[in-house]
C-alpha cells in the first residue's frame, strides 16, 4: 500500500510540473510542446547531451558503488546528484538556447521547471517522504 501511495505521490508531482508548464507556456504565448518532445537545439547540443547522459550513467554506478555500504546516504546523496545534474544540463541547455535560437522564453520554461523538481527533491531530503523504502 505503501508503494501505490509513493507511485501516486510522483505521478501527482508530474503532473503538477507539467501543468506548471502550460500554464507558463500559454502566459509567454507560446506552442504547448508534446511531454515527451526531444529538446535538443541542434546536432551538437545533442551529441553533447548524449555524452552528459553517458558519462551522467558511469558516475552514477560509481556513486552506487561507493555508497552501498550506507543505504540512507546513498539515498539523499542521489538526490544531490540528481540536482548537480540537473544544473549542469540546464547550464547546457540555456548556453545552447541564447547562442543558437531567437525563442529566448524557452529558457523560463525550462528554469520554472528545474526550479520545481529541486523543490520538490530538496522536500523529500527534509520531511523524509520516502524514508520507509530507504
Amino acid at each position: 500500500m505503501e508503494l501505490v501511495k509513493a507511485f501516486l505521490i510522483l505521478i501527482a508531482i508530474f503532473l503538477f510540473i507539467t501543468l506548471i508548464q502550460i500554464i507558463i507556456r500559454k502566459s509567454l504565448h507560446m506552442n504547448i510542446k508534446d511531454i515527451f518532445t526531444n529538446r535538443h537545439i541542434n546536432s551538437l547540443h545533442k551529441k553533447i547531451s548524449w555524452y552528459m547522459g553517458g558519462i551522467g550513467l558511469f558516475l552514477w554506478i560509481v556513486l552506487l558503488i561507493n555508497t552501498s555500504s550506507s543505504p540512507s546516504l546513498s539515498f539523499h546523496v542521489f538526490l544531490w546528484f540528481i540536482i548537480g545534474w540537473a544544473l549542469f544540463d540546464f547550464m547546457i541547455y540555456a548556453f545552447f538556447t541564447l547562442k543558437y535560437t531567437s525563442n529566448r522564453k524557452e529558457i523560463l520554461v525550462h528554469f520554472a521547471e528545474l526550479t520545481i523538481w529541486i523543490a520538490v527533491i530538496v522536500t523529500i531530503i527534509n520531511f523524509n517522504i520516502f524514508g520507509s523504502y530507504v
